[in-house]
């Protein structure tokens, strides 16, 4: 397996260490003993530096927010200075002056990252928008409320945590993908820029209220009225942007906002697939893989369709009425199994209160 591999399993173990379901090197390794030994022994340099990672000036925004960066940051950080130290403690008598360098070193583009993200809160940092605090992150952006000064109005601007070239093309393809769409349940785009920084911003309808994911974690399973009326609404949003041959490929909970009103909203287009641009992408495979149909799973972007939002909108249901996934695992490989070789759970056995129409 290559290094690269390696860290993108490492970069998977950090991230279940954070939500509280850490992966062993006995699950990341998938039966491959050399493999799990080589993870174990990563896993331990990174459990002695991982405190590093918490950067106190995100603290005072939102506390719950451990691991304040993107997940190219997250990786970059994380992996390339715990295998410096790592390196560093096999080479003998100057690993000690080679490991505090390497520590300094680390901390300054910590530091660095948290002046770059506090620039962006200057008041000229995005002319004829104050922004007033910050209502949502990600592992790749952050979402500010702000006030369009000239209009005198509140919206929602999205700026990603990097300065990567493929991060900018990915924030102006979305503003791009929403922007061509006016259709109702579909939150809309009125402005695309860049920062004083060179970030791109892509400048929003503002959805007062909260997204389906935090009302499902809040309330558990939602009635068949509510699910069915919410299923209605977003269903006909993603319809009409099937209609202007756009596929969304990452409709789920997290995705859809519940404005005040109680109606929903799709957000989030930076995966969305034109019908022009899908032979260039056979072979990518992108998406939330709970919410995946078996076309993602499998790389078959060239052969995606409606029909492909239409198993994520599935999925959405069967949580909305039972509080659970249809299809879940720590291990992805066992994930992906189950979405392409088997059935979920009938929902009347998850939620027997509900009709048996239902399975």
């Amino acid at each position: 397996m290559s290094e690269n591999q390696i860290d993108e399993l490492l970069v998977d173990w950090e991230l279940s260490r954070q939500e509280n379901k850490e992966l062993s090197p006995q699950d990341l390794s998938r039966g491959d003993q050399n493999l799990e030994q080589q993870l174990a022994q990563k896993i331990q340099v990174l459990r002695q530096t991982s405190w590093m990672l918490r950067d106190p000036a995100a603290e005072t925004v939102n506390a719950s927010e451990e691991a304040n960066a993107s997940l190219e940051q997250l990786k970059r950080s994380l992996v390339s200075h715990s295998l410096k130290v790592e390196r560093a403690s096999v080479e003998g008598t100057n690993h000690e002056v080679t490991q505090v360098s390497d520590l300094e070193k680390f901390q300054a583009d910590i530091r660095r990252e948290s002046e770059f993200r506090e620039s962006v809160l200057q008041q000229d940092a995005i002319p004829g928008f104050q922004l007033l605090d910050e209502i949502g992150r990600g592992g790749f952006g952050v979402v500010y409320r702000a006030r369009d000064q000239q209009l005198n109005r509140r919206v929602a601007i999205k700026i990603p945590l990097t300065c990567q070239p493929r991060t900018k093309q990915a924030y102006l393809s979305e503003a791009r993908n929403a922007a061509s769409l006016d259709i109702p349940g579909i939150v809309p785009v009125y402005q695309v820029g860049m920062t004083a920084n060179d970030l791109p911003f892509v400048v929003q309808k503002l959805i007062d209220g909260q997204s389906l994911a935090y009302a499902v974690r809040q309330g558990g399973e939602l009635s068949e009225h509510q699910a069915v009326q919410i299923m209605i609404a977003i269903s006909e949003a993603a319809g009409a942007a099937h209609a202007k041959s756009l596929v969304h490929r990452d409709l789920k909970p997290a995705n859809i906002l519940i404005d005040r009103e109680g109606k929903p909203w799709i957000t989030d287009f930076g995966l969305a697939l034109s019908e022009e641009e899908q032979a260039g992408r056979r072979g990518e495979v992108a998406g939330t893989p709970t919410h995946m149909a078996p076309e993602q799973l499998k790389g078959k972007a060239d052969w995606l369709d409606g029909r492909t939002d239409i198993w994520a909108l599935g999925v959405i249901l069967y949580e909305l009425l039972t509080g659970k996934l249809p299809f879940y695992s720590k291990d992805r490989a066992e994930l992906f199994d189950q979405i392409l070789n088997r059935d979920p759970r009938p929902i009347s056995q998850r939620a027997p209160h509900l009709s048996r129409h239902w399975d």
